[in-house]
């Protein structure tokens, strides 16, 4: 007989399974004088079938039969003192023991938290990749980023674009007719290309930023390392495009529109020249418009967007530019 051979190919390696939570139980009957207990019987009963249904490992069962939780017993402390007090000796002790468990369960996770920042930092001294999602223009593979030469390639194109003048908003939709699409197989947008230019692995560059007490990511690095990667931006020419992005931040004030108003018998001043509104604009007294009493003009005529203040006019302050109806 021949060698047989299996065709069911290699196997899969076995996932582990989650360790199954661990819970305790607690029943209470506030009166039972004759102690037969079967109150609290039944209560465990239907607790532990709850819990097997749901996977839970009952650790402890705290009893309680024949108790109040609000009636208060005379007991007598240790100074011989007589008080009065609400008796639950085994509810104390769970809470006592949960008190116990919460704060081991905070130290194990506030020692894990601290292992895993300390490894990201160093893995940002070493110039690793710190993993997660990589960065656009990049695969990540063995902690470090490997360029794609497409993406890196459009990552390029809209560095030049910028440089030459070119909005985001026009390199967005030159790429999207295009068919050019993000990372996640999106439609480019201003914001999605700002945060690509403006990331520094691009240059090369491996930054580290620590994690605040609340949770929060610091604004400073803490380690700005050289990555092991091959950058797709030479490091002056990125910092010349976020230068251009930052200057057109700053400059993003809505520019000035002429007037299209028409002519209006309604009172005039010499100001209409000085603001840029021309002759044609109307003053309207200000109790007819219920507005506050700061010269404004409306803007519905070039585009709806409301009345804006005239900065350059400070006179008739009873008077407000109107559109005449």
């Amino acid at each position: 007989m021949g060698a047989t051979t299996s065709r069911t190919g290699p196997r899969k390696p076995q996932q582990q399974q989650p360790e199954p939570l661990r819970a305790v139980l607690y029943v209470r009957i506030s009166d039972d004088p004759e102690g037969t207990e079967k109150g609290v019987d039944r209560q465990e009963a239907d607790c532990r079938a709850y819990a097997e249904a749901h996977g839970f490992v009952m650790v402890e069962v705290f009893r309680e039969n024949d108790t109040s939780a609000f009636k208060q017993r005379t007991i007598v402390l240790p100074s011989g003192e007589k008080v009065r007090r609400v008796v639950r000796p085994r509810f104390r002790a769970m809470l006592q023991m949960a008190r116990v468990l919460v704060a081991m369960a905070n130290k194990s996770s506030a020692d894990t938290a601290r292992r895993v920042a300390r490894a990201s930092r160093q893995q940002a001294l070493d110039g690793k990749w710190h993993g997660g999602r990589a960065p656009y223009g990049y695969r990540m593979a063995d902690s470090t980023l490997y360029v794609i030469p497409e993406r890196a390639a459009l990552a390029r194109e809209a560095t030049d674009r910028v440089l030459a003048g070119e909005s985001l908003h026009a390199i967005s939709r030159v790429f999207n007719e295009r068919g050019d699409r993000t990372g996640n197989g999106k439609l480019w947008s201003e914001t999605a290309l700002r945060q690509i230019l403006r990331n520094p692995a691009l240059k090369g560059q491996r930054i580290y930023r620590p994690v605040l007490p609340d949770g929060s990511k610091a604004d400073t690095p803490e380690v700005v390392t050289q990555g092991g990667w091959t950058p797709i931006l030479d490091p002056e020419l990125w910092e010349q495009v976020g230068a251009v992005l930052d200057a057109r931040k700053a400059r993003q004030v809505p520019a000035a529109r002429p007037c299209r108003w028409r002519d209006s018998a309604a009172r005039r001043a010499p100001h209409e020249d000085s603001c840029g509104l021309g002759t044609g604009s109307a003053l309207i007294p200000a109790r007819y418009t219920n507005r506050p009493t700061r010269p404004q003009h409306r803007s519905g005529a070039a585009g709806g967007r409301g009345p804006h203040v005239c900065p350059a006019h400070m006179v008739g302050e009873n008077f407000h530019h109107r559109q005449p109806g």
